[in-house]
């Protein structure tokens, strides 16, 4: 029996649509029940404990953006900074708002980005069935439904894990124009190159394909309103962005086009990362039960890439090669016989497929291998998942030439198909156990993201447990305590407790006003010196350590400084009123830790923050600096600013502290009656704080740690 998918009737070159007689038969496919397996496994590999996405800062940032675009009625200009310094064109942004229209919860998001994932296994099946046999199909995309490192791109939120299905359907609308010689394919495929484009730089060096579908396509089926609508749809687009480069007089576009001072080199880390985005495992962790399996998965590493570049051999022989050839003369010119071939290839659309399908793999690792900034495996993403098709498309292959051997061939036919089954099930062991790994916590913490990863799940335990502390013990006030790694996340999600939550920046403390009792305290993971300052300057109680997945887990307390007495004539009018100093040790240095009382009031606000930037300088030493940031400011707070001293007996007394304040918020793009939401932040005039004797600094005394 053999399993083919029945070919449609493709349509004739002048037809739009499909023949009316036909309209409603159901496609082939939907009978395929491989199909239904396939899919299966990939939603299980997709969305099993989708909250423990990851919520760091970019997928803070970026959902945020969302939310409050669409709960501030704003369009959007950019998205997030890129690792090169440019504003991202916005489309994330405007995709995510899907997610953030129906829910607060960034857990959608990441939903949504698994559900594009496995949307793109389905069209893998599909498309490669189509144009490949169902044999094909079903090898393509059992494979990526079970790779690891596809797997790990789709569960959670970022820009370049949408490529996962907007490159498939990229290809798609060239095999629409130049194998079935349809009509209307050109326009998607310049709308789909600016999507790209929007998601990742990287996609660039796909446009080489649209030259390439434009040469092998017929020009009967480019009509002619499809470029002027390509054009239109990128102008519709990019307007956003093209206004934020007019206003920054087209910066970004500059640090795109000279991204790095460094000249462009040459070497094989495009091809490192190629291999390893179809590696059968990634990250092994310690004790891990992927580190059991990698003994006997580790053989695929080999194999698949060996697949691959047979695929890629086999499918460019079979297209520059012709099948059949026509009775030629003998005597014929090299520019007659190059002519011939031309026009035996463009009239031939499985042969221009094959064309299509190779230079999607070999046109953009050749341009990758000149670069002047540092690639990550995350730039490979746009091969996905043309290796995989390149290895349905060689097992197919060979188990049909094995078929015509005459003695042997019915039997070893099968062997290029049980070949695929072990990849597959190899694959779905080892992508199986490395998805265990991650949700237990069974993961080298720096390794896994960069600084360090924190589970959504995690966060939100962390701040729901903080909220329902205050609200059981009838507190008035949560506070937070972060690193810019976990800042983003919390900031967010301190929008939606229930009580009054403040969030501030791990190197300082911020201390409730001892008239209105305790407060809680919730600590970030590696925010020690937050957790050193409260048990000394505060009295602490330590209730919980809630658990962040195979690392530090955050800290939670319950909080109340000890009233002190102001000394005379040493506060900074309206703003800050000095309260003491102590010398402190941690971590084996000397510190003076500065205590003040707030006497600004600042309510949460859109994106805001406030600062007070202080400056120690001690005669005849270099300067010291404590900043302190918060998302509000309470009247009667208190104030732990530390400065970390030279030595630890400083050859000076006293230490005069000048201070200065700001706020910084987001900075809305006006135009006409719109505003375009944006990743910039401004700042306000830094004031300096004066005391009421006008003076600009106030001493304090520097004792010696005991």
């Amino acid at each position: 029996m053999h399993l083919t998918i029945p070919k449609k009737n493709v349509a004739q070159p002048n037809d739009d649509d499909t023949p009316a007689g036909h309209r409603w038969n159901l496609p082939s496919w939907l009978f395929c029940w491989e199909l239904y397996l396939i899919v299966l496994v990939a939603a299980l590999l997709r969305l099993y404990r989708i909250n423990a996405t990851e919520f760091d800062m970019d997928q803070a940032n970026i959902f945020g953006m969302a939310y409050y675009a669409l709960h501030h009625g704003l369009l959007v200009a950019t998205s997030n900074l890129a690792s090169i310094g440019l504003n991202n064109p916005p489309g994330i942004i405007y995709l995510l708002m899907l997610p953030a229209a129906l829910s607060t919860d960034p857990l959608w998001g990441a939903v949504m980005v698994a559900l594009c994932a496995i949307l793109s296994v389905l069209l893998t099946y599909v498309f490669v069935s189509r144009h490949y046999g169902r044999p094909a199909g079903a090898i393509a995309a059992g494979i990526y439904a079970t790779a690891s490192l596809p797997i790990f791109y789709s569960r959670f939120m970022w820009q370049q894990n949408f490529l996962l299905l907007f490159v498939l359907l990229y290809l798609m609308t060239f095999f629409r124009g130049v194998v079935e010689r349809r009509k209307g394919w050109l326009f998607p495929a310049i709308f789909l190159q600016g999507v790209l484009f929007q998601l990742h730089g990287s996609t660039i060096y796909l446009a080489p394909l649209l030259v390439i579908a434009l040469v092998l396509a017929p020009w009967r089926t480019i009509r002619w309103r499809d470029p002027i609508l390509g054009v239109a749809s990128l102008v519709v687009i990019y307007i956003p962005w093209l206004l934020w480069e007019l206003h920054v007089h087209f910066s970004d576009i500059h640090i795109l086009l000279h991204p790095t001072d460094q000249p462009a080199h040459i070497d094989d880390q495009a091809w490192i990362f190629y291999r390893l985005m179809i590696s059968p495992y990634n990250l092994v962790g310690p004790h891990s039960l992927l580190a059991l399996l990698v003994p006997w998965i580790k053989w695929l590493r080999q194999a698949l890439i060996v697949l691959v570049i047979g695929g890629a051999a086999l499918a460019l022989v079979q297209a520059v090669w012709p099948r059949t050839r026509a009775n030629q003369e003998n005597k014929q010119t090299f520019l007659r016989t190059l002519w011939r071939w031309w026009t035996q290839l463009r009239a031939d659309p499985y042969r221009c497929g094959l064309i299509i399908l190779v230079a999607w793999q070999v046109v953009p690792l050749l341009l990758l291998r000149r670069h002047a900034i540092d690639l990550y495996p995350h730039y490979t993403i746009i091969f996905l998942p043309g290796q995989f098709i390149l290895v349905g498309y060689l097992l197919t292959n060979v188990a049909q030439w094995l078929q015509k051997l005459a003695k042997w061939g019915q039997i070893i036919r099968f062997a290029p198909y049980v070949l695929a089954l072990l990849i597959v099930i190899a694959q779905l062991a080892g992508s199986t156990a490395s998805l265990l790994d991650a949700v237990r916590g069974n993961f080298v913490d720096p390794v896994l993201s960069n600084p360090y990863y924190t589970p959504l799940s995690a966060y939100q335990h962390a701040v729901t447990e903080a909220d329902q502390l205050a609200q059981q013990r009838h507190l008035s006030r949560v506070y937070i305590s972060a690193d810019s790694t976990m800042q983003s996340s919390f900031r967010y999600l301190a929008t939606q407790m229930h009580t009054p939550t403040t969030v501030f920046n791990d190197s300082c403390v911020v201390l409730p006003n001892p008239a209105n009792g305790p407060a809680v305290l919730l600590v970030g993971a590696y925010s020690d010196l937050t957790n050193a300052l409260v048990s000394h300057f505060a009295n602490a109680t330590l209730v919980d350590k809630p658990q962040r997945p195979g690392s530090v887990p955050f800290s939670l307390y319950i909080f109340n400084p000890e009233t002190v007495q102001p000394p005379a004539n040493a506060t900074f009018a309206n703003d800050l009123q000095f309260l003491n100093a102590a010398p402190f040790s941690y971590n084996g240095k000397a510190w003076l830790v500065t205590r003040w009382n707030m006497l600004r009031a600042a309510q949460p606000d859109y994106l805001t923050t406030y600062t007070y930037k202080m400056t120690g300088t001690p005669t005849g030493d270099a300067s010291l600096s404590s900043q302190c940031t918060f998302t509000a400011i309470r009247f009667g707070d208190q104030l732990l600013a530390p400065f970390k001293l030279q030595t630890a007996n400083p050859g000076y007394a006293s230490l005069a502290i000048n201070a200065q304040y700001y706020a910084t918020s987001p900075y809305n793009l006006p135009y006409g009656p719109f505003s375009f939401e944006t990743d910039v932040y401004q700042s306000s005039s830094y004031a300096t704080l004066r005391t009421p004797e006008g003076r600009d600094s106030i001493t304090v005394s520097v004792a010696k740690p005991s």
